[in-house]
């Protein structure tokens, strides 16, 4: 009974001492977790052209950081009503980690915000990150999601 016992409990501890894998949020392989977004600005404002429609422009600082990897931010969505916005960065290296990046830029939507004073806009960012600034294989991916809250500037 006591010999059988001691096989339970000695069964029971085993995958103790064979090891769990890693998650790689909490390990040093690039992920998500090695992206930081630090601040993000925007703001709507409403303006008239000479075609008699109005028109809303989108603005957006973006300020980010890698940690551990070099990293480059390859896409950015934005997507407000069904719509959908991309740009692609087209850098020239990997920027290196723990180095504040700022990316700023807009676009236009047709103004439908009448009587709206705040618009949620969604932003997606997807990169790449690497061992080091130069540029060989990536060493893994990243992609970051953020709602914005944008005020409406009449």
């Amino acid at each position: 009974m006591i010999r059988s016992l001691q096989i339970i409990i000695g069964l029971s501890l085993l995958p103790m001492f064979i090891g769990c894998p890693k998650s790689n949020v909490s390990g040093s392989w690039p992920s998500n977790s090695n992206f930081v977004l630090d601040t993000t600005i925007a703001s709507i404002s409403i303006e008239k052209y000479h075609d008699s429609v109005r028109w809303a422009r989108v603005y957006c600082i973006v300020k980010y950081h890698y940690t551990k990897y070099a990293g480059t931010l390859e896409n950015l969505y934005f997507t407000w009503n069904e719509t959908n916005t991309e740009f692609t960065n087209k850098p020239k290296g990997s920027d290196p980690s723990d180095s504040v990046k700022r990316w700023d830029g807009g676009f236009w939507i047709r103004d439908s915000l009448a009587n709206i004073d705040t618009a949620i806009i969604n932003l997606v960012m997807r990169g790449l990150l690497y061992k080091d600034t130069s540029y060989s294989d990536p060493e893994g991916t990243f992609t970051s999601k953020e709602t914005l809250r944008v005020p409406v500037i009449r």
